[in-house]
């Protein structure tokens, strides 16, 4: 239930954004589709060294081989294979993240991994010398689920060592009253 509603939350956010443009209505160029479709595949297919051939000119000047890799190993590491996946929306920026001005196509896709099924990934483009080169990745996925089983797991364990506490406290309060009321019998014959 709380997948269903925080899907459904992210889902009217992302819709409801100003900067959101739905898929239908965006109107993204066919090269850059391209680039974008094969940067996936090339993912998907655990091609991660490789897909630095579609980094953009003044990415493979400035990030090199080495650097890309980490931060495509990084990003998808760990998501799994992909099930499915869905083409949301996509803006046009002039300026993304530390990255120079210029032409930038954030094209938002809904992915669901096998490790992480509710999970989008943001395929960032740059368009130089009238050619498109990708800018950045990243995938991100709902950390609710995990955020859940481990406050599950710390409330288990605080409500486990309380009531461990609060055996061994009776326990030896019990003791304690015992040993008193032996005392107290033993003064009473010795009396």
């Amino acid at each position: 239930m709380m997948k269903k509603v925080f899907a459904l939350v992210c889902f009217v956010a992302l819709m409801a954004s100003p900067w959101a443009v739905r898929a239908e209505d965006a109107k993204i160029p066919p090269e850059a589709q391209q680039v974008a479709d094969h940067l996936l595949q090339m993912l998907d297919a655990g091609k991660l060294k490789e897909s630095f051939e579609l980094a953009s000119d003044s990415i493979q000047a400035t990030d090199g081989p080495a650097l890309w890799f980490g931060h495509m190993e990084s990003w998808r590491g760990s998501m799994g294979d992909v099930k499915s996946r869905k083409l949301v929306g996509a803006e046009i920026v002039d300026k993304f993240a530390d990255r120079p001005k210029g032409k930038y196509l954030k094209i938002i896709y809904d992915t669901e991994f096998t490790a992480y099924p509710q999970s989008q990934e943001f395929v960032v483009l740059m368009e130089e010398n009238g050619k498109w080169g990708v800018a950045d990745y990243q995938a991100q996925y709902n950390r609710w689920p995990e955020a859940m089983k481990i406050i599950g797991n710390g409330l288990f364990l605080v409500f486990f060592i309380m009531g461990l506490l609060a055996v061994v406290t009776y326990v030896i309060g019990r003791l304690i009253q015992s040993g008193e009321k032996r005392k107290k019998a033993a003064a009473k014959e010795g009396a």
